[in-house]
């Protein structure tokens, strides 16, 4: 498609990933990234770094017909704390989003809290938004419009250390998907059990894992031992 010549050579594919199945957490857009990574050292072909998430999304939704966004992929191929704008105007002259790396020292103290059982595959999750949003609908639109305002406000409380506005933000992140996508009784039990702690609470991804802010380390402990009773694993990610 891009008039890449590529040498006749043949070769195995086999991979182990620990991240956990269908929860939300890019499991499977990892395993892609990290394969095409792999292809472009087997083939010797340079792919830009803003241009490979892209890639790695299109072997998702054209070859495997997964419905899915960039995000996952941005991070993955910068491997970093990005800040990410995808202005209709700008991804459409230069075909790919405007990223910007953030320290990851600027980060507050951020838990991770996953399901222990399966999830479900995000696609299915994606479609339906996505239709709706292909159709106009007023209010999936003016949601992902304030969705995508968040993260300029974000951050900004980033970079301002202001950690009420951020678990303000991550909060009102998950009170907007309600309006637009069905949440199920297990999901809202994860953010609502989190909250009661004390805590902010937002998807990761599709569902099955939620990401917030936590206070000290009994806020720490009292919400590993909450969620723990709904079949939930709590983690504080190590961001470097």
């Amino acid at each position: 498609e891009n008039g890449i010549k590529l040498e006749s050579k043949n070769f195995t594919v086999r991979y182990h990933s620990n991240i956990p199945r269908q929860v939300g957490l890019a499991g499977s857009s990892a395993i892609i990234t990290a394969a095409i990574r792999a292809l472009m050292q087997f083939y010797e072909v340079n792919i830009p770094l803003d241009i490979l998430p892209g890639v790695v999304l299109s072997a998702e939704t054209d070859e495997l017909g997964i419905v899915a966004g960039l995000q996952d992929r941005v991070v993955q191929a910068y491997e970093d704390c990005v800040y990410m704008d995808f202005n209709r105007e700008f991804m459409e002259k230069n075909n790919h989003g405007q990223y910007e790396r953030i320290d990851p020292k600027l980060l507050p103290s951020l838990y991770i809290a996953f399901k222990t059982d399966l999830g479900e595959e995000s696609g299915k999750v994606h479609n339906t938004v996505h239709t709706r949003f292909e159709q106009g609908d007023p209010l999936v639109l003016e949601t992902l419009n304030r969705i995508g305002e968040l993260a300029l406000e974000g951050k900004k409380a980033l970079q301002e250390n202001d950690i009420p506005k951020l678990n303000q933000l991550i909060n009102e992140n998950f009170d907007l998907r309600s309006k637009i996508i069905p949440i199920s009784k297990r999901n809202h039990e994860l953010v609502q059990t989190a909250r009661q702690c004390g805590a902010s609470a937002k998807f990761t991804g599709s569902g099955g894992s939620i990401i917030g802010i936590y206070k000290d380390d009994r806020m720490l402990a009292d919400l590993t031992s909450e969620l723990k009773k709904t079949k939930t694993k709590v983690i504080k990610p190590q961001v470097i």
